[in-house]
């Protein structure tokens, strides 16, 4: 029976009956190499990458993503997939489709760059 079940899932995704939906987002930061964290959920955040690169979403919801790189503060952006039937089927969309940021340095009270900001600040909506 089981064999039965992945036999038939195997010819439905050969076939195209299933449709993968997923909506890419751009993240690039001045200076790169800044680590990508994603939250998902109530698992908190998830460390995905480091900039630049693609963040892929296949659910529709509110996101939040963090760019952090030492000696610079830490950045948090929303990101919201919505559902889009625009052109008459289900698909996602991003806004923003693009997230383009530059990171600030930060020094401690003697002038030196900390590993990290204590806090995170948000850069847009």
């Amino acid at each position: 029976m089981r064999t039965a079940w992945i036999a038939a899932a195997a010819l439905a995704l050969l076939s195209g009956c299933v449709e993968s939906r997923y909506v890419v987002v751009r993240a690039e930061s001045s200076p790169t190499s800044a680590e990508v964290w994603l939250k998902t959920g109530d698992a908190g955040f998830e460390q995905r990458d480091s900039t630049p690169c693609d963040i892929l979403f296949r659910e529709p919801g509110e996101y939040e993503v963090q760019l952090r790189k030492p000696g610079y503060l830490f950045l948090m952006r929303r990101v919201t997939i919505l559902e889009d039937e625009s052109e008459g089927k289900a698909a996602l969309k991003a806004i923003p489709e693009k997230l383009t940021v530059t990171l600030d340095p930060v020094e401690d009270s003697n002038g030196k760059p900390p590993t990290t900001s204590p806090d995170p600040y948000y850069y847009g909506d």
